[in-house]
């Protein structure tokens, strides 16, 4: 009830909100050439569907024996309009005459696997292949446990924590198990988006944390070897380490970068999550940069490319990562590095250098802190903090002439 005013009378006016949501046809698609299109391919279920007083309804009324996608467009908007004036005039779906004509029970597996395709673009590649990769791994439990046909709905919790205790009980490690928990949870979410289940069944499940190890920072002498190596084997490697130490960017950004993200003297960074960072470009930095848009032929060029020349580069960031890392091996194996070190040791090298500076300028810890958030892009003080604890940067100097005593 609402009140209003008119000429000193006060009134009230009855606002009363629909027992229903508009009415919407539901299109199966399919990919093709990396974009989703309209299906009638066979199991290709078309549907209209709406919810009535926290139900939902779907009624199919013939449309799938229809053979084109003109043809059940056509048809379908009909229905739309049909339900919906049905809808304003009072009609109740609720009735056992109109029970048959309710959508299909999704099962287990089905309603994840529809989850999995609407998530093919809203998330990058590596993203979605790690749901792809995590999902077949679970439903082969499910098939194993003869519960991958079971009514999605019915699907429990408890359910769920046996399979992450079985993938625990093979050899899974914390964060492993962590991951699949966040990939198929982050899959029924999408279920309960869409009004399919009512509740997801993987959420609140609490997993144990795993750190994952840190690459280890190179040394000063061992930094030096390391572009001493590169300059006369592979100079053309010391493009992206220039700009994962002067950028402090982290690997995998350094092979998302395009002529058109360099502008002037700032870097438009894509993050892992589909955000934009605005990064300086220091003079140290800036020579590379300029010869790099020198060579490119177009705005869309990627900077590092497999032909060591800015262009395009049609292959996934995570495969155009692995080349740059598996040429970065090449390099660890000639000088002796074991797996401790990596793309991020020389990250770690550039911030544990950065601090050091800071703290040699006179500065204390807490305010090295709060002047490299800026520069390392951390959220907060408590997470550099952090970064910095594991790397080894806050290591105190040598405390041994303070003892005494001699053992």
């Amino acid at each position: 009830m609402e009140k209003g005013y008119d000429k000193g009378y006060t009134f009230e006016i009855a606002i009363k909100m629909p027992d229903y949501t508009v009415p919407a046809l539901y299109e199966a698609k399919k990919i093709v050439d990396g974009r989703k299109v309209a299906s009638v391919d066979p199991g290709a279920r078309w549907y209209v569907w709406f919810n009535y007083k926290g139900k939902r309804y779907a009624f199919k009324n013939g449309i799938n024996k229809l053979k084109t996608v003109k043809d059940r467009r056509r048809v379908g908007k009909a229905m739309v309009a049909a339900y919906t004036i049905m809808l304003e005039r009072g009609w109740n779906p609720d009735t056992k005459q109109n029970e048959t004509e309710s959508a299909p029970v999704l099962t287990l597996e089905n309603a994840l696997k529809l989850a999995l395709s609407h998530k093919k673009s809203r998330v990058k590649d590596s993203t979605y292949k790690g749901y792809e990769h995590r999902l077949t791994k679970f439903i082969e439990y499910t098939d194993s446990k003869l519960i991958s046909g079971l009514p999605v709905d019915q699907f429990t919790k408890k359910q769920f924590a046996a399979f992450l205790n079985q993938i625990a009980s093979e050899g899974a490690g914390k964060t492993s198990v962590r991951n699949y928990q966040r990939s198929i949870s982050a899959l029924f979410s999408k279920l309960v988006q869409d009004y399919h289940i009512k509740e997801n069944p993987a959420a609140g499940i609490k997993t144990p944390k795993g750190k994952p190890e840190k690459n280890t920072p190179f040394t000063a002498e061992e930094f030096k070897n390391v572009v001493d190596w590169f300059t006369v084997n592979e100079p053309y490697m010391l493009i992206p380490l220039r700009l994962i130490v002067f950028a402090l960017l982290r690997p995998i950004e350094t092979v998302r970068l395009r002529v058109r993200d360099c502008n002037g003297d700032q870097l438009k960074v894509e993050t892992k999550t589909d955000s934009y960072a605005t990064i300086r470009i220091i003079d140290k930095l800036k020579p590379t940069i300029d010869t790099i848009i020198k060579q490119s032929t177009h705005s869309s060029d990627f900077i590092i490319t497999k032909d060591f020349k800015p262009g395009p580069y049609n292959a996934s960031a995570q495969g155009r990562y692995g080349f740059f890392q598996r040429r970065f091996k090449v390099m660890k194996d000639a000088l002796g590095f074991d797996h401790r070190y990596g793309w991020y040791s020389l990250r770690h090298s550039a911030i544990f250098a950065l601090y050091t500076s800071f703290i040699k300028d006179g500065l204390t810890p807490r305010e090295a802190v709060l002047k490299m958030l800026p520069i390392t892009r951390h959220r907060d003080e408590e997470s550099l903090s952090s970064y910095l604890r594991d790397i080894g940067a806050f290591l105190p100097p040598d405390y041994g002439s303070r003892f005494k005593f001699d053992l």
